[in-house]
């Protein structure tokens, strides 16, 4: 099957999550690309509504700077989307500071928001998949270092396409109507380089 040619309005979105991946890179020699799918189980799936979905992905990134799940995380962009029976899950993907992790932190940091989302946001009425502990053939997501080309020609190419296809709001038959792409700030520029020494006591 062909694959979609992408809309104007969709290109202009990947190129602006480009952007800002580019600009996560200058500030971080390292990065660690976490990818998550929240959903709702099918028992609860069709009681949430529009307004709870909302409140439940408001709370899951309002609370990162108090919540220690978040700490390392410098960069965030988060796909909520409906299905035809208004039934709601989102993509998320969260940038990590690599520098002080450990290797393969993505993925347990993936099951921590995952516990979050599941017993804290939703009160058990949500579930997760972990991304990061899946194989892929073009990987772009997990460990990347900043001069590692193919990692983050993946990751621009074959995972941030993703969070731009479709519309850019979720609107119900009733008219209620939110923002479905929401994205971290851009870095600041500043006039120091990118840090390039790594510990080396991270395996």
């Amino acid at each position: 099957m062909a694959k979609r040619k992408p809309t104007r309005t969709e290109q202009r979105r990947q190129e602006s999550l480009n952007r800002y991946i580019d600009a996560l890179f200058n500030k971080n020699s390292r990065l660690d690309a976490i990818r998550i799918d929240l959903y709702y189980k099918q028992d609860n799936d069709s009681k949430v509504s529009l307004e709870e979905f909302d409140q439940d992905i408001n709370h899951l990134y309002a609370n990162r700077r108090s919540n220690a799940i978040f700490k390392n995380i410098v960069g965030y962009v988060i796909k909520m989307e409906s299905t035809n029976n208004n039934n709601y899950h989102a993509h998320a993907m969260f940038f990590t500071n690599g520098q002080n992790q450990r290797e393969y932190a993505d993925t347990k940091i993936a099951m921590d928001i995952g516990y979050y989302w599941t017993n804290v946001v939703t009160k058990g009425k949500g579930y997760y998949n972990n991304c990061n502990m899946n194989t892929y053939k073009h990987n772009g997501i997990g460990r990347i270092l900043y001069n590692d080309k193919t990692r983050i020609k993946n990751l621009k190419e074959n995972v941030a396409p993703y969070f731009c296809k479709g519309e850019q709001n979720i609107t119900t038959p009733d008219g209620k109507c939110i923002r479905a792409l929401r994205r971290g700030l851009m870095p600041r520029k500043t006039n120091k380089g990118r840090p390039r020494k790594y510990n080396k006591n991270i395996n």
